[in-house]
């Protein structure tokens, strides 16, 4: 299966250790795709295989869309959209591409998300994998089908904050396709960290409100 990465930076600090542990896996994304808005973008051409800027600042879903978007073009079996501050176990593409075999009907998969960075440093071996059905969804580290990504219409605009993940978990419920989350496959997140550098709780609020009025 060929695998396209997402990341949009909302801040450096934790890019490169994340596209490290990337880089550590078994196996390998066909492309990562790195959209940097900041006025102090990161050197990360030893990691990535595109960095995009904008020429002015733009939200996390514009980056989505765009990310998307050109993955779909790319042809991508999976489309992995993270977080610019998680950090990945060495086996999450191999579980997951068995996993995305074994359970046809299912159009995202989410990882395992653990309490300490440790853990991602001696993940569980291959096969010991298996996937659960979501009952909500996770928006800092998701994949999703590019046959299902391809029609679910881009997030709207209006929508300027951090709220993509519940567009796409709306669409695809619609649709009947379920989220299964992938248990003993592990990824860690600073949680919060996001919200605080950009200081759009308030924001975030509006946005459940009109996201309910769109949807």
């Amino acid at each position: 299966m060929k695998i396209g990465v997402v990341v949009p930076i909302v801040g450096n600090e934790f890019i490169g250790p994340m596209l490290q542990t990337i880089k550590a896996n078994t196996v390998q994304p066909a492309e990562i795709l790195v959209i940097d808005n900041r006025e102090d973008p990161c050197d990360l051409n030893c990691y990535v295989t595109q960095i995009m800027t904008w020429p002015s600042p733009r939200t996390v879903n514009e980056s989505w869309n765009y990310g998307i978007d050109y993955m779909l073009k790319k042809r991508m079996d999976l489309i992995s959209v993270f977080n610019d501050d998680i950090l990945l176990e060495k086996f999450f593409f191999e579980k997951m591409t068995s996993l995305a075999g074994i359970h046809e009907q299912a159009g995202v998969f989410c990882p395992e998300t653990v309490k300490a960075s440790d853990y991602v440093k001696n993940p569980l071996p291959v096969g010991a994998e298996q996937c659960i059905k979501m009952k909500k969804c996770e928006g800092w580290a998701w994949t999703i089908r590019g046959s299902i990504a391809e029609k679910v219409p881009p997030i709207p605009q209006e929508i300027a904050t951090f709220c993509g993940d519940d567009w796409y978990w709306f669409k695809t419920a619609r649709l009947g396709i379920p989220w299964m989350k992938m248990k003993n496959t592990w990824c860690f997140h600073y949680v919060g960290r996001s919200m605080k550098i950009t200081s759009r709780r308030q924001d975030l609020s509006a946005d459940k409100a009109m996201f309910k009025f769109l949807a």
